[in-house]
């Protein structure tokens, strides 16, 4: 993906995602580890793209998993001609 270190200033990653029109799941399990554990506890991620409508954040007490139930609750939300 071209220029995808611009993703690591919020301001980017919030523009990009603003302007796409897929929907987007984000997930972190406070069972993780390293960075992954940080972003569910310190939401740094989550605060920044908060309030798109086109993303969802779930933060689960996992550890590196698939959010299932979460995926398909969003996928039962999002219309396929959207």
């Amino acid at each position: 993906m071209p220029s995808y270190a611009n993703l690591f200033v919020a301001e980017n990653l919030y523009a990009a995602l603003e302007q796409t029109p897929t929907h987007w799941l984000f997930s972190w399990g406070r069972n993780e580890h390293g960075a992954y554990k940080i972003e569910a506890e310190e939401r740094i991620t989550a605060q920044a793209i908060e309030g798109l409508p086109n993303v969802e954040v779930v933060i689960h007490e996992e550890g590196h998993v698939f959010a299932v139930e979460d995926i398909k609750d969003m996928l039962r939300r999002v219309s396929i001609s959207q």
